[in-house]
């Protein structure tokens, strides 16, 4: 009896131990998009997810010099200061390394009060002479092909986004792997919008200065009205 106690135990551990094994399997299949029955693919999307970060940090490093420029036109060291220590950072960074997300966050903030303070000075009049429009002039080529760029990498940093979010649903576990992603579509995203409209300012204030705007930046400027 205590014998045949013992097979039934053992067959029934057996059985429980190939059903657990099966479901984890299963489950890990799901979350990599092997399971044959949905569309989101994990490994494609992180890979996505890489490009998107590359083409943002291309875009944000010519913008960045841009921003740069504009901020020695208007003579204002510390904001300059600020926005160059960012460049190394812009120009090289490993989306692996640990600091990455808190740097993103920084150059965003940097970004969004760096084009609210060019919005200030042009709205409030503030005048530059003449060695201050020569520079001004050398920040539209930059300043225009980076917002471009940027702006492609968020519209389709947002769009992905919203399919992991969808995904997440079912596997909240997903949502971790694109914390990067997220700044993207909750910092970046939200100042798109300011980016583009200071963007149109700076063209009329060129017109209205005298200062020679490239016909590429004008045609990216019409790139962007449209962009989100």
């Amino acid at each position: 009896m205590i014998l045949k106690n013992i097979f039934f135990n053992f067959i029934f551990i057996f059985i429980f131990s190939t059903n657990i094994n099966a479901i984890t399997l299963d489950l890990g299949s799901t979350l990599l998009g092997d399971s044959g029955g949905g569309n989101f693919n994990l490994d494609e999307t992180l890979e996505l997810q890489d490009q998107i970060l590359t083409d943002y940090l291309k875009g944000s490093s010519e913008f960045n010099k841009a921003l740069v420029i504009i901020m020695d036109a208007y003579d204002l060291k510390d904001e300059s200061a600020k926005l160059q220590s960012q460049q190394n950072f812009l120009d090289g960074s490993d989306i692996e390394t640990s600091n990455f997300k808190d740097n993103m966050k920084e150059v965003a903030v940097l970004h969004k009060d760096s084009v609210k303070l060019i919005e200030k000075k042009i709205s409030s009049g503030a005048k530059l002479d003449d060695a201050g429009k020569a520079k001004l002039a050398t920040a539209y080529p930059p300043f225009f092909s980076g917002l471009v760029k940027t702006g492609l990498a968020v519209k389709l940093g947002l769009d992905t986004f919203k399919s992991i979010k969808d995904e997440g649903k079912k596997n909240p576990m997903i949502l971790t792997k694109f914390s990067n992603l997220m700044v993207i579509a909750k910092e970046v995203g939200t100042s798109m919008p300011k980016m583009i409209k200071t963007s149109s300012l700076l063209i009329n204030y060129g017109k209205d200065n005298g200062i020679e705007i490239p016909s590429e930046a004008k045609k990216q400027q019409s790139d962007l009205s449209g962009m989100f």
